[in-house]
């Protein structure tokens, strides 16, 4: 196994690590609610996870449509 390949898997047991930190202290904060408040803080939860889904696409980097976004916002500053 290469070095990057190790890095790689490294890199992505600490992400889960860290969800399910994150997880576990929204459940441990949760049981401290009443029923109406776990309610609405699980609309909360879920509406944030579709704005997080929703987000635009980037462009690959180095790429044409990349290359054309940076050059026109470049364009746009020297403009003014």
């Amino acid at each position: 196994m290469s070095d990057l390949d190790e890095l790689d898997r490294k890199r992505r047991e600490e992400f889960k690590e860290y969800e399910m930190k994150k997880e576990a202290i929204r459940q441990h904060n949760m049981s401290k609610l009443s029923e109406a408040e776990i309610k609405k803080a699980n609309e909360e939860h879920e509406k944030m996870q579709q704005r997080h889904k929703q987000h635009p696409d980037l462009n690959h980097p180095g790429g044409k449509e990349q290359l054309e976004e940076v050059g026109i916002w470049f364009l746009n500053l020297t403009k003014k």
